[in-house]
């Protein structure tokens, strides 16, 4: 052993950096004993005193370590197990040794640098899947000293364009999936000038890098580099903006990732492992490159197309893989699968990364494999920060403890380091001493770099905390982590008490934006097949019972919001009636609908609605056997169609030549919308008529195309696995003008059967079932892309909803009524982050399509149905009556209760509302003088504005000496400048404040001692006068003497985001705000700008107030307060106190159904706004837990 070393040692000193090898003398262990024995360390604290790299000047990892071990192969000093061991589905196999690699690197190497007249620095993008070329072209950047920027195969032409654009890339290297996307964006790309193309075919304008490896010299002298020098740069995306250029030293990542390779994955030259990480990742630098190879260990590939459960379990069972690295997502995957059916006879070691690890999903892995995983934690920007090593007692849910590559602490905001049991951020320590194997920069964008330092560290942007073991725990992303009404929420702990449960699959905890609270949290969960068929209600409660134990002393969210003004049937608007207002039709009616007829109520699999081969026949498909279809081409389809098969979206443009359709694109996106082929094609014959404004193809555009009708069928012969289930709108024609046959189809103008025979357009139905416009008139053409998405999202759409709810959508009087108005659908649905819209569905339809139960009491509403429960025309006692005995029976509840008075009419109500914002506004406006004739408004203006917005200010001319009247935005501002300037000298004068005196303000006094109490306003302070705009950080650390904060909310204006003079400050007890109101007046004492007061408006009175007239566009002007008591005609006394008394009612039976409701119950309570001439008055809504104790 000590020889091997020293050997190694005496070849290249900068191979000291990489640590002694231990060759395993021995396997006689049990599976058992192999999952716990390391074979690099004897602990954790071993860890720590062993680890020290030394980081020459010059060092290259292609010539320092694959070099090296090809010499200690030749010298037989290295297990003869391959340093790359490539398989693919067909059975195919590619072994590489380190001698091997090492030969062919340098010919790579120098197709790179001759052909290509590459240079050192220069930067080159490899798009490539799982495929032995990938890892070669690693080690040959590497020794020609180029910067290698990694890329997934699932980046589209314009991520491309980013990618080439911002990196400046001299050199392209991919396959011919992605040749075109590249052809498309290359015209736009300057510093573009080699694109290498890995495929046996050719292509115009591309050097093939697999003619030019055969015939380049396998001598090549390694570049020379520093360890400083740029070795890769990899695009990680942020939370806003653009992705960022990452980069990465040839030592950061060349020497930096032997931590992993030697204690985390506790590699040596006899282990083979197997990560799963896309090509495009650093994680596949992390654990299929660096980490392995500096510890000579075998690197294990599987080039499956997607991630599939089965081929994954057979390559563990098959082959001799000793580690296995994926990420949380594919053990879930695993562990659903029949594990006792497979043995694992190599396996030892199991590691994940990537996200954080559910111990539900450890716990179920280690029963069923009898091995542990251990988890690590990194970035894109590092190398290993935090892990679970052999020996370690292993805490599920943990992310370990630190690596010894840095030292990672818990701090906070001013970069004090937390006690155990804090949250904070997790940093790494970069002063005096920088690690390392810490990333140099984002390229070309020091202040995103720069962003990344607080003091002595470099925060990661992720939260979390340390145990008293010193163990870390993941939190969430800084800008992951839910902060609603100052309680910070991290999405992994409800995630993991969720999918705890049996029932749970998989479950997704989000932010969702709000603008009173700032978040709101959302939740999504997938049940168990075993589930799916539960009694819902039962169910429901057993996962909240269950939440409720795990999470406990769990907090939850609670929204206050703004809802726009209702129409005259509130209930409606709410529930929604189906998917829009298209003529419902009864049940009997629904029994005649064809789509029934032929497939029943009940919903299906996607294997129920492929076509069978007469539905083909009759529909004039290509089969075989056909006389005119004897040349076409097969797709090679031929494995059975199970639900779970994938569905491939497929559309066609053609032009017309002397031989009828040609083809002349075509667009294939796969079963989540990502397009995966959009290709243009040149027609074998001359071009009779382009047909422009249906197919978009014009001269120019097929002029430069090369592509031919045979490339595009072996193309999609490749593409399209074995069970592939091709969904398009009359797909026939394209089948036809492809001249393939394709056994698989899903036909979406026959899915929606009609009478007759007769189909449905595609655009019809987009607009009418997808809310979705597309197939321009605008001459330009169809976009098949477009057209291939749609037809996937309308047969995912069946799949899912079932025929029932398909034929309720009553298709045909839909279109009926389109001819009759000539209108289309024409709104807009909000758009989605995947750039797809969300069919529109009532909130009815949703609960109902998971199963719940709803029950719908109030007002009539002919929408409703399912398991909706109407009470036509029910008067409040009754309703309420009847909710108190059915709610406890129904797992969702809509009570809708009515004003009992004739005479509460909505201009009764508008007026009471009115009233109401009257005297806010009065409230908010001052009257303050006298001054002297010759005073500036705009001085005054500046004495204000310390105490808050100001609205509006205006001269006073009428009186005898001039007085202003000043409006602010906020109650707090108003009473605060009250305070402190009435009789107070101001530009002169010794003046006074007051309010107008109407009606409405003779108490306002006790209202506002009253509003100082409310229970919302309980710990919070307003604080005025920040000056210029600062971040929440920033003022955080200003306010640092103040103990005990808890939130920081920061107003803007709604209209052009810039943000107010002031804010509000939560602190977790009365008693806390109130030494900080002490505190802040103390300093206001010394000369502080600041002032400060308790907060006297609750979030959703502000906002309700604040709304903008949706007429106007402007916030709702409000006339001034004495001339409004002239002008307004008086109501009669008795209609306004029987609006009270109404009201009061209502209020009494709210409060009853309150109280009967059981607690832990999720309460909404709202009340809509009213339109009044041109007038539109908000509503609001109030959200809370019953039985929650006030937030503190």
């Amino acid at each position: 052993m000590a020889c091997i070393t020293s050997m190694i040692l005496s070849k290249a000193s900068a191979f000291r950096a990489l640590w002694p090898l231990r060759l395993s003398s021995s396997r006689s262990f049990s599976k058992w004993q192999l999952a716990l024995a390391a074979h690099n360390f004897s602990g954790y604290e071993s860890i720590q005193a062993q680890y020290n790299p030394e980081v020459p000047e010059y060092f290259n990892f292609a010539k320092d370590v694959v070099d090296n071990w090809a010499e200690a192969e030749k010298e037989g000093n290295r297990p003869t197990s391959p340093a790359l061991w490539w398989v693919n589905d067909q059975g195919d196999q590619v072994k590489w040794s380190f001698v091997e690699l090492s030969h062919v690197s340098k010919k790579a190497a120098r197709v790179l640098s001759e052909q290509c007249g590459l240079q050192r620095g220069d930067r080159v993008i490899v798009i490539l899947p799982r495929i032995p070329e990938w890892w070669l072209l690693n080690v040959a950047c590497m020794r020609t000293g180029t910067v290698l920027i990694p890329g997934t195969t699932q980046l589209t032409a314009k991520d491309i364009l980013h990618r080439v654009q911002t990196s400046k890339a001299r050199c392209i290297i991919t396959d011919e999936v992605l040749a075109p996307a590249v052809d498309t964006i290359a015209s736009k790309c300057p510093s573009l000038e080699f694109k290498l193309i890995v495929s046996r075919n050719h292509r115009e304008d591309w050097l093939n890098f697999s003619d030019l490896l055969k015939l380049a010299p396998a001598e090549h002298d390694c570049a020379v580099t520093k360890s400083c020098d740029p070795m890769a740069i990899y695009f990680t995306s942020g939370t806003t903006g653009t992705p960022k250029m990452t980069e990465h030293s040839h030592a950061s990542h060349g020497i930096g990732l032997g931590v992993n390779g030697r204690y985390w994955l506790d590699l040596t030259p006899s282990d083979i492992i197997w990560n799963t990480s896309d090509t495009g990742w650093a994680k596949s630098a992390w654990s299929s490159v660096f980490a392995p190879w500096i510890q000579g260990a075998c690197v294990f590939v599987h080039s499956m197309p997607r991630f599939e459960p089965t081929p994954v379990l057979e390559a563990l069972s098959r082959f001799p893989i000793t580690t296995f690295c994926s990420a949380p997502t594919a053990y879930r995957m695993l562990i659903h699968h029949s594990l006792s059916s497979y043995k694992f006879h190599s396996l030892k070691h199991c590691v994940s990364a990537g996200e954080p690890m559910n111990p539900e999903i450890m716990e179920q892995w280690k029963t069923k494999t009898g091995l542990d995983i251990y988890e690590g934690y990194g970035q894109t920007e590092t190398v290993l920060v935090c892990g679970t090593f052999k020996g370690m007692k292993i805490k599920p849910g943990s992310m370990g403890k630190p690596s010894p590559a840095y030292d990672t602490q818990i701090i906070d905001e001013n970069c004090n380091m937390l006690p155990p049991g804090k949250e904070g951020d997790i940093a790494i320590r970069i002063k005096p001493t920088r690690p390392f194997c810490l990333f140099t920069r984002y390229t070309d964008d020091p202040e995103r770099t720069n962003s990344t330092v607080r003091g002595d560290f470099y925060i990661t942007g992720d939260r979390g905390m340390q145990d008293e073991d010193g163990y870390f725990w993941f939190v969430g992303r800084a800008d992951d982590v839910i902060n609603s009404a100052g309680y910070r929420i991290g999405p992994f702990e409800v995630e993991s008490a969720l999918i705890e449960h049996p029932a749970v699959v998989e479950s997704a905890v989000v932010s969702s934006p709000d603008s009173i609270r700032g978040e709101v949290v959302k939740a999504f969960v997938v049940l168990a097949p075993d589930y799916v068929s539960r009694d819902p209600e039962a169910l429901i409660k057993e996962l909240q019972d269950h939440v409720k134990k795990v999470t406990a002393p769990y907090k939850y969210p609670r929204k206050r919001f703004s809802l726009p003004p209702a129409s005259d049937d509130f209930m409606k608007e709410l529930c929604g009636s189906g998917i829009n207002d298209a003529p419902q039709i009864s049940r009997q009616v629904t029994q005649k609908n064809p789509i029934i007829q032929k497939y029943g109520e009940e919903a299906h699999g996607l294997s129920r609605y492929v076509l069978t081969v007469e539905e083909m026949r009759l529909n004039d498909y290509p089969l075989e056997g056909l006389s005119n279809c004897s040349h076409f081409v097969r797709t090679c389809c031929d494995g059975p169609v199970t639900d779970s098969s994938p569905l491939f979206g497929l559309d066609c443009e053609m032009c017309l030549t002397d031989k009828g359709s040609e083809l002349t694109r075509i667009s294939v996106v796969d079963a989540c919308g990502r397009c995966i082929m959009n290709e243009l094609v040149k027609p074998k014959l001359p071009i009779r008529n382009y047909l422009t404004s249906y197919s978009g193809i014009t001269e120019e555009l097929l002029l430069p195309v090369t592509t031919t009708l045979a490339d595009i069928q072996v193309r999609l012969k490749k593409l399209l696995p074995s069970d592939a289930v091709l969904v398009g709108h009359s797909l026939n024609f394209d089948l036809q003008a492809l001249e393939m046959v394709h056994p698989n189809i899903i036909d979406t103008s026959l899915l929606f059967a009609r009478k007759g025979g007769r189909r449905f357009k595609l655009k019809f139905l987009a607009e009418a079932v997808l809310r979705k416009q597309i197939q321009r008139t605008d001459g330009s053409g169809h976009d098949p892309t477009e057209d291939a998405k749609c037809a996937l999202e309308l047969a995912q759409y069946f799949i899912s909803q079932g025929p029932r709810k398909v034929a309720e959508l009553n298709l045909e009087a839909r279109q009926l009524k389109q001819r009759e108005t000539g209108e289309a659908w024409n709104g807009a649905l909000p758009q989605q982050k995947n750039g797809m819209r969300k069919p529109n569905q009532c909130l009815l339809d949703i609960l109902h399509s998971v199963g719940q139960k709803t029950l719908l009491l109030g007002q009539q509403n002919e929408g409703a149905s399912y398991n909706c429960q109407n009470q036509t025309g029910s008067p409040n006692k009754q309703v309420l009556q009847r909710a108190l005995e059915e709610i406890p029976r129904s797992s969702f509840s809509v009570i809708q209760f009515a004003l009992d008075s004739q005479h509460a009419t909505p201009n009764q109500v508008s007026e009471t509302v009115s009233k109401m914002r009257t005297r806010l506004a009065n409230m908010l406006t001052l009257y303050a003088g006298p001054f002297a004739k010759d005073f500036c408004l705009k001085s005054l203006k500046r004495t204000f504005k310390k105490y808050g917005h100001v609205l509006s200010i205006r001269a006073i001319t009428e009186t005898f000496e001039p007085h202003v009247c000043i409006q602010y935005e906020v109650l707090e501002a108003a009473q605060l400048a009250l305070e402190s300037l009435n009789g107070a000298e101001v530009a002169g004068s010794s003046i006074k404040l007051q309010r107008p005196i109407t009606e409405e303000t003779l108490d306002c006094e006790v209202l506002v001692k009253e509003l100082e109490r409310d229970a919302d306003n309980e710990g919070v302070l307003y604080l005025a006068g920040l000056g210029k705009a600062q971040s929440e950080a920033g003022l955080r650390e200003k306010l640092g003497y103040l103990k005990d904060l808890n939130a920081v909310f920061l107003p803007r204006d709604p209209r052009t985001g810039k943000q107010r003079n002031y804010c509000f400050l939560k602190f977790h007890t009365a008693e806390s705000a109130s030494h900080a109101l002490e505190a802040i007046r103390e300093r206001t004492a010394r000369g502080s700008k600041m002032q400060s007061r308790r907060a006297l408006t609750p979030a959703r009175l502000h906002k309700w107030f604040c709304q903008v007239n949706q007429n106007g566009g402007k916030l709702l002007a409000l006339q001034p307060p004495l001339e409004a008591h002239f002008l307004e005609k008086e109501r009669p006394f008795a209609l306004e106190e029987d609006l009270k008394k109404a009201m009061k009612t209502l209020d009494h039976r709210i409060k009853h159904l309150h109280r009967c409701l059981p607690n832990h119950m999720l309460c909404v309570v709202l009340l809509p706004g009213t339109n009044r001439g041109s007038e539109s008055f908000q509503g609001f809504g109030l959200l809370g837990i019953k039985g929650e104790k006030p937030a503190s």
